[in-house]
């Protein structure tokens, strides 16, 4: 193609003989508004129909192929006609690949030749277009997409006998299921999730069967309100108000305050089944509620791959989900379809999703001027959406009503279809579900410790006994206690306590009107339930059920222990008092029980009462708060080895980090004590701390399957209720930490050596100058070598150098240690071993390899403590930089400098700037800090920042320890004390 030229790329025609006229809701106005939009183009160009040219998948099996392709097109004629008429309107050349509804394109001839004929077209199943830019050839990939889909890759795309399971679901099952299911099923051939069959049919099951009944419950409050008329007037407290307004007042607010209970109770009922219905039916789903599946993720992951082959970008369809975005150094596009397609909306309220007919045509444009420049156009027509999906679904709202530019690449804004907000879209609600509960649980044990306001008991106390404020008070109590330790589980999104929370809001609803009219407690945890029920869906981590029930048994035998001495202790107190109403064992059970729940009903004598009243309550309010603290405390779940995924290329962990190593820590992450997540060729490792992840390095893997991998683990670590953290995060992955809710804390820099352009000579470098040749006029020498050509004797040198410079052989460390040392299995890595002139091992150095850097890492550094001149480390690193410029190699990353930037005053000069600078120059003397910077200033190195990545400012404590567990911080003043309790892990040596 010249610069003057463009390419459109259209897909997803599926023309067919009935759009337009057996179905309305698949208008054929589509294609015709699309007619009518690309009638604006001008200039020469070529057109691409990129896939489903042809809808010949749901078919009448009595009807050949060739005929359904014929009647399709005679049915089309304007779009025929316009396809037609572009070779000559616009000088050039129209290429149909097929897809997987017009898959037969590829091999049936006769079909092949009616659309020759009627379209002018060619084919082929790949397409190259090379664009001329200036001084270079700009090539772009074009291709179906189909190769990309497991379940739609066809071994040999021209054989009428290689049919993928996608296939099958076309022109098999859906053919079947529709005829048996017209009305649950209906539009499924145009579901643009085609996983989500069971979804679709679980959303159709509820809201036409499950809520369209719903309306019958109605007739049960309607007759208890007619009920409660005549029983309200009979009420002991009414008689006894004076004037008739009075009564009809209070008559009516009792009858509205019942009967809005009532609803409420209902409606949650009807939303609970709803649920538990779309939950069951919808279990095969691959997506959870109100989410959506990235659909283009194996897509865009493999442009990386056409991308290394030269290519500048790669363009699928086949998802029918519209895409431009940048990949790399190039891009990736899918250009959407034409057609209406089906598809999944996020429930208002917390009700189940809803599938919609959602009509969105979008179409590509590439042009080239000084660049390739890729554009995405769209607009969005009216389809028919039934009137229960319209009150319950939330539509797509910003799609353009008429053809408009949506995305423009390189120089304007991207466009993903996805939400990059869905992985941090329930820590909002979390955040704020856990304050609520947590507050409103101290409100309600203050409330229920103080004595109610006298007018307001005493409005109660007309119409209720007594004993029935005093036991909705010390329920209202308990409630608290509850709240108080669901509200860690709600924070981490379990289900249960979500549950249990839900019910004791309601029921303190309730109670804290009853204890004395707290309106203004009971409101606060009306709108508290109100938000639990609407943001139910970000309540999804499942426990275990075997420690839920585990726990019930232990709670419950002991309340009955404590029933049982309650009761003995007061028979006995009867027994042998010889009180003047003797107390029997039945009424003893009896008086214990109440007053476990702070509700007597046995009159007791006053001495004994009142001890053993706040007792038994007291037992109560311990057995709950051992309960609740028990089960959604530690309430965290493991990684488990059914969690972690595989390489989709079968790559080993070494092989992955040996492939895709970007960065100076990466080499590391092959510590024997770390687990390994894999996923899209990308390795993430990690370790568990209690209830904390501790990740480290960044996640390594080719730039789009590494960003997928990590979003796959954070979010499966959420939903285990997880604490998060990234250590020793580079700068170059904080953008990506930010966009999926963690945060950042600067915790120091990484010196990395130039290797190529550091010298000795000059006044600057004089005193490193000065050591270096120290140490050569002294006789010492290095050597450089590999594990695997080191020799027993010179491995055992340097064990015992290791020895003694650490008082034994434990090595701490995590983020930037390996963990072994001249271990063979380590055959990459270098060794640089200085000798004295006796030939002695009195020094080493162990460096993993780092080709993001294309040079080596600092792993350990260690000398003998014996009597030696100064400047043995000098020495060590500059023999290794000289090494390495020798062989063409460029960095070497030396020791992390932890708060270098505080340290200097880079990181601003406010109050928390220098709290840190103080504490730091007061920790100086025992951990090296600063000697540590100045040391490595030497060697005029470019400092490169690391962070501390953590999710949630209420964890940082927990991940603060966890990374102290991991790096053994064990000696520093007093803190080590506390926490030297835990093993400390040991380098595995060879």
């Amino acid at each position: 193609m010249s610069q003057n030229e463009k390419v459109l790329v259209i897909s997803d025609l599926s023309l067919s003989d009935t759009i337009g006229s057996s179905d309305p809701r698949l208008s054929g106005s589509n294609v015709a508004k699309l007619v009518e939009a690309l009638e604006e183009f001008k200039g020469d160009g070529h057109l691409i129909i990129l896939g489903n040219l042809l809808d010949l998948g749901v078919s009448d099996s009595s009807v050949s192929e060739y005929e359904t392709a014929r009647a399709a097109l005679d049915h089309n004629e304007l779009v025929v006609s316009f396809i037609a008429n572009f070779t000559k309107n616009h000088h050039g050349r129209v290429v149909v690949i097929p897809g997987l509804k017009d898959r037969s394109l590829a091999w049936d001839e006769e079909l092949s030749t009616l659309v020759i004929n009627r379209l002018g077209a060619t084919f082929c199943l790949e397409l190259e277009v090379r664009l001329h830019s200036q001084n270079r050839i700009e090539r772009v990939l074009v291709a179906s997409g189909r190769e990309f889909d497991e379940h739609a890759r066809a071994s040999d795309p021209y054989s009428p006998f290689d049919t993928p399971w996608a296939t099958h679901r076309l022109t098999d099952v859906l053919p079947k299921a529709l005829r048996e299911g017209p009305s649950l099923l209906w539009g499924a051939e145009r579901l643009q999730d085609p996983e989500d069959l069971a979804g679709l049919a679980a959303s159709r099951i509820v809201y036409s069967k499950v809520l369209k009944y719903s309306v019958f419950a109605l007739l049960p409050i309607i007759l208890t309100v007619l009920v409660r008329i005549p029983l309200l007037a009979s009420l002991p407290g009414i008689g006894r108000l004076n004037g008739l307004r009075s009564l009809s007042k209070l008559r009516l607010e009792l009858l509205a305050i019942t009967s809005l209970i009532d609803i409420i109770v209902v409606i949650s009922i009807i939303l609970f089944l709803a649920q538990r219905v779309y939950s069951a039916l919808s279990k095969a789903s691959p997506t959870t509620m109100g989410t959506k599946r990235d659909l283009n993720i194996a897509s865009r992951i493999g442009a990386q791959a056409v991308l290394r082959r030269g290519y500048k970008a790669l363009i699928v369809a086949h998802s029918r989900q519209p895409e431009l975005t940048k990949v790399g150094s190039g891009y990736f596009a899918n250009p959407g379809g034409v057609q209406p397609i089906l598809k999944k909306m996020p429930g208002r309220l917390g009700l189940p999703a809803a599938y919609s007919m959602v009509s969105e045509v979008t179409w590509l444009e590439l042009s080239t001027n000084n660049t390739l420049k890729l554009e995405l156009f769209g607009f969005t027509s009216s389809t028919h959406v039934p009137f229960i999906n319209r009150i319950v679904a939330s539509p797509n709202e910003n799609f353009p009503r008429v053809p408009s530019l949506i995305a423009s690449l390189p120089e304007g804004k991207d466009y993903d279809e996805l939400d990059p907000r869905e992985l941090i879209r329930f820590l909002r609600p979390r955040r704020i579900a856990h304050i609520s509960v947590l507050a409103l649980g101290i409100i309600d044990l203050a409330s229920a410790l103080t004595p109610p306001l006298r007018s307001r008991l005493r409005d109660i106390l007309e119409f209720l006994p007594s004993n029935v404020a005093t036991f909705a008070d010390a329920t209202t109590a308990l409630i608290g206690v509850a709240l108080l330790g669901l509200s860690f589980g709600i924070s981490k999104g379990q289900r249960l306590a979500w549950a249990i929370s839900t019910l004791a809001v309601a029921v303190g609803v309730i109670s804290n009107l009853l204890k004395g009219g707290d309106y203004e407690e009971a409101t606060a945890l009306l709108l508290l339930l109100a938000f639990l029920l609407q943001n139910r869906a970000a309540f999804d981590q499942r426990g275990s059920r075997e420690k839920f029930l585990n726990r019930i048994v232990k709670a419950t035998a002991y309340w009955l222990l404590t029933l049982i001495i309650g009761t003995f202790s007061i028979w006995l107190d009867g027994t042998f008092q010889r009180h003047a109403r003797r107390i029997t064992i039945d009424k003893a059970v009896i008086a214990a029980a109440s007053r476990m729940i702070a509700s007597p009903v046995e009159v007791l004598p006053h001495l004994l009462n009142r001890f053993i009243s706040p007792t038994l309550f007291t037992a109560t309010i311990g057995i709950a708060i051992y309960l609740v603290a028990g089960l959604f405390l530690p309430y965290v779940t493991e990684l488990t080895s059914e969690h972690r995924s595989q390489s989709s290329s079968g790559l080993t962990e070494r092989e992955i980090v040996a492939a895709y190593s970007r960065g100076t820590l990466d080499y590391f992450a092959l510590r024997d004590d770390k687990e390994h997540f894999v996923s899209h060729d990308t390795l993430i490792a990690y370790a568990n701390y209690g209830s904390t992840c501790l990740i480290s390095p960044d996640p390594i893997g080719p730039e789009v399957g590494a960003k997928q991998a990590a979003k796959e683990l954070i979010s499966t670590l959420r939903s285990r209720g997880k604490s998060i953290a990234v250590l020793g995060a580079s700068q170059q992955w904080v953008d990506f930490y930010r966009s999926i809710g963690l945060h950042e804390y600067y915790i120091g820099d990484e010196a990395v050596v130039d290797v190529t352009s550091l010298s000795l000579e000059g006044k600057t470098h004089k005193g490193l100058r000065q050591a270096v040749n120290r140490i050569r006029k002294y006789g010492y020498t290095s050597e450089f070598c590999s594990p695997m050509e080191i020799t027993p004797e010179v491995k055992d040198q340097i064990l015992e150098v290791m020895t003694r410079s650490r008082k034994g052989d434990a090595e701490r460390g995590f983020s930037m240690t390996l963990g072994r040392v001249a271990d063979p299995v380590d055959d990459d890595i270098l060794i640089t071993c200085c000798k004295d002139p006796n030939g002695t091992l009195v020094g080493f150095c162990q460096w993993v390899p780092a080709p993001g850097i294309d040079g080596y890492s600092l792993d350990l550094m260690r000398r003998d403590t014996g009597e030696h001149p100064n400047g043995l480390i000098d020495f060590m690193i500059v023999e290794t930089i000289e090494y390495l410029r020798a062989r063409g190699k460029t960095h070497l990353s030396l020791n992390f400098a932890t708060m270098r930037g505080v340290l200097a005053g880079e990181r601003g000069d406010g109050i928390t700037q220098r709290v840190e600078k103080m504490v730091l120059k007061r920790l100086s003397d025992s951990m090296q800090i600063e000697s540590l910077w100045k040391f490595n200033s030497k060697f005029d190195p470019d400092w490169s920042p690391r962070y501390l990545i953590y999710d949630k400012l209420e964890n940082l404590p927990s991940v603060l320890l966890s990374v102290a567990k991991a790096e053994s911080f064990w000696e520093i003043p007093v803190i080590g004390r506390f926490l030297s309790q835990d093993q400390e892990k040991k380098t595995t040596v060879a």
